[in-house]
């Protein structure tokens, strides 16, 4: 999120060109970690090696894992097996997986890897394992995919019967299935139907990327961009083979992880950094309208950073290095940030309020000043550097003098409310000295003198009550 200006700056608080990011930087590294290839239409072998191959980060031979599945495939050459009904065969899938693989279901666990390693696993890894197995069988079957869950679909005889993954009794939900049989008598269960709306049916390739897609969205509290963010590249090289949409959605992810990773950096305060991170994305990938935003936002706060700093060339620098991936908007919110920063920085440098009011001014002539965002600021700058000369003037001068000036600054400021109350409490200062003097002269008896002082005061604050009072009392004392 973009830092603000506050309304009065009191101290004042696509393609891309290359740019070189600090040795410094450590950032995670924007390179697909591993080159997943699919055809469009893909064997059960090479859906379950793309699998296993984008369920680890760093890659890790899968050899040993596919030789698991060769085991567990071969139950599907069996001559009991193949007796039974094409329907019954795809229920007995589910029994096979649950007999040499699947133990214990937990949401976050989506590694076909782990799945084969310690029988725990979630609906995506239980998914594609039923997936090609059933496709192995000869099984026509589909993938679905709904709101934080997917499933499988077989279509027997013309009928789309659901298969849900998650439970050994999961096919056909909501049919009353025999689980035993004894002499105490025959016990049953149904699987509840679940409400699958919202469903749409992916493809293979689809459904193996929820793999990658599971293991960041299941674990981006822990801030392990290193691995997130190799991982989802990996996703979406992956996914571009496949066809409009889904490339869309690879793109999506990885736009939402590398984003994410800036506004860890920002929220660090490393802003420099956040705008070198956003420069190499776009290099690496391309600007996007997805990205566009966060790399404004990237900019607009190093910028900033060095303006705070009072490092207006490098301000510039990277400015004008990025103006042409920057919109218009925020090409001019970046030149205002540096033209007030910087004016303020030179009007405090100058050594004196009086030219530092002068200077002001004179900015306020600047084109840039025309905006009437950048006016009000420039106002506010103006205002602070009157009252800072209106404080210096009140330690050396009288009243009357600080009174004088405060009029000379609501020419120029005339609708300050700060100005125009120094006016008046200098006025009313002014008045109560001419009170004085003129008590201390009347007392003594000087009355001409004492009706000269409060002419004069009148002179000057012609409406002021206290003295009209006194002129009054005077001639009063003097008549007699």
């Amino acid at each position: 999120m973009r830092k603000l200006f506050s309304a009065v700056i009191t101290m004042l608080i696509f393609l891309s060109p290359v740019f070189a990011s600090p040795a410094s930087a450590d950032f995670p590294s924007l390179e697909p970690y591993v080159i997943a290839r699919m055809s469009d239409n893909p064997t059960p072998e090479e859906i379950m090696r793309t699998a296993l191959t984008l369920s680890e980060y760093p890659a890790v031979n899968v050899e040993p894992y596919m030789e698991k599945y060769r085991e567990i495939e071969k139950q599907l050459r069996t001559k009991d097996f193949l007796s039974l009904s094409e329907e019954e065969r795809a229920d007995y899938i589910l029994k096979i997986m649950y007999d040499y693989v699947l133990l214990s279901y937990y949401k976050p666990q989506t590694r076909l890897t782990a799945a084969f390693d310690t029988g725990v696993y979630n609906c995506v890894s239980s998914a594609i394992l039923y997936y090609c197995l059933a496709k192995s069988a000869g099984i026509e079957v589909y993938a679905n995919r709904v709101p934080d869950h997917c499933f499988c679909t077989v279509i027997i005889n013309g009928k789309h019967i659901d298969v849900e993954t998650t439970n050994p009794m999961g096919f056909n939900p909501g049919q009353k299935k025999q689980i035993s049989s004894s002499k105490s008598g025959t016990k049953y269960a149904i699987m509840p139907k679940k409400i699958y709306n919202g469903r749409q049916t992916i493809s293979a390739r689809m459904l193996v990327s929820l793999v990658p897609q599971n293991i960041i969205s299941y674990n981006i509290s822990t801030n392990d961009y290193a691995t997130f963010v190799p991982v989802a590249a990996t996703r979406r090289a992956f996914l571009y083979g496949g066809n409009e949409s889904e490339s869309s959605d690879g793109v999506q992810v990885f736009e939402v992880v590398a984003t994410n990773y800036n506004a860890l950096l920002i929220r660090s305060k490393r802003y420099t950094d956040s705008m070198h991170w956003m420069d190499a994305v776009v290099e690496r990938w391309g600007m996007s309208e997805g990205l566009k935003s966060d790399y404004e936002d990237a900019v607009f706060n190093a910028v900033l950073s060095s303006c705070e700093r009072d490092d207006f060339d490098k301000a510039e620098s990277d400015f004008n290095a990025r103006k042409s991936n920057l919109s218009t908007k925020g090409q001019k919110e970046i030149e205002n940030v540096i033209f007030l920063y910087e004016t303020n920085a030179k009007s405090m440098s100058l050594g004196s309020d009086e030219k530092a009011v002068a200077y002001l001014k004179e900015q306020m002539k600047n084109p840039l000043a025309q905006d009437a965002q950048i006016k009000k600021q420039l106002t506010g700058l103006l205002e602070n550097a009157w009252i800072r000369r209106l404080n210096a003037e009140s330690k050396k001068s009288g009243f009357l003098e600080c009174a004088m000036l405060s009029k000379k600054a609501l020419e120029d400021l005339p609708q300050s409310q700060k100005i125009k109350h120094y006016h008046q409490q200098s006025l009313n200062n002014y008045a109560v000295d001419v009170h004085n003097e003129y008590a201390k002269l009347a007392n003594s008896g000087q009355y001409e003198k004492a009706m000269e002082v409060l002419k004069k005061g009148l002179e000057t604050v012609p409406g002021n009550q206290r003295l009209q009072s006194d002129m009054t009392q005077l001639k009063k004392i003097m008549k007699q």
